[in-house]
């Protein structure tokens, strides 16, 4: 699907009524692809909030970014080397779809891949607070980020992880929701791109009764 979050809920709308009976799966696809005006204030402003706010290579930060390497390379390269393909770190360079991120989630919790007293813990809060890495707030469960802090509108319990490129996947077990979401471009700043918000809101209303 392209276009705005009101033709995001129609086509989810159509989805659900049409759909399978588990939890729903929809590829929202944004096919603008506007240009990027280098000599533009907003980009001049986003560059300059980089630089004011920059972490050393020996940083907490530089170092979970492993960038205090001395052969590191910058993130978005990490998926196109063949060794993380073949290895597959947990941590950083997922390879995937939209459809596949919330098949996975979907997967999560129809019985597919966990139990439901599994789905019940990794969705409870184990930690919350200020993130020393990335100077964000931020909540986690069991190996995920909790979802419903992210976006108060789901259910508690949802559990899920953005990426640093903007892209953002969770499952919301109360709603029977499985969310995908992935960019062309990486979102300013890094994580989930504030798109999200819109866009859960409006699943959410078209997921869930009035």
């Amino acid at each position: 699907m392209t276009g705005t979050e009101a033709e995001f809920v129609t086509a989810y709308e159509l989805h659900q009524a049409h759909g399978k009976r588990r939890p729903q799966v929809l590829l929202y696809r944004c096919a603008r692809n506007p240009e990027i005006d280098m000599g533009s204030a907003k980009l001049a402003e986003q560059l300059a909030q980089l630089q004011a706010n920059a972490t050393g290579p020996n940083s907490l930060t530089g170092i979970a970014f492993n960038r205090n390497h001395p052969e590191a390379v910058d993130l978005q390269e990490l998926p196109n080397h063949r060794v993380v393909r073949e290895l597959g770190p947990a941590s950083v360079g997922g390879i995937g779809t939209a459809r596949g991120l919330a098949d996975f989630y979907a997967a999560a919790i129809d019985g597919r891949l966990l139990k439901p007293d599994t789905i019940a813990a990794v969705g409870q809060i184990h930690s919350a607070g200020a993130d020393l890495v990335t100077r964000q707030p931020a909540a986690f469960g069991l190996g995920f980020s909790s979802s419903a802090t992210a976006y108060p509108v789901l259910g508690q319990g949802a559990f899920g992880h953005p990426g640093a490129t903007g892209t953002e996947a969770f499952a919301d077990p109360r709603n029977g929701i499985a969310y995908g979401y992935v960019r062309r471009r990486f979102g300013f700043p890094a994580g989930p791109g504030p798109e999200n918000q819109g866009l859960v809101r409006a699943l959410h209303a078209a997921a869930t009764p009035a």
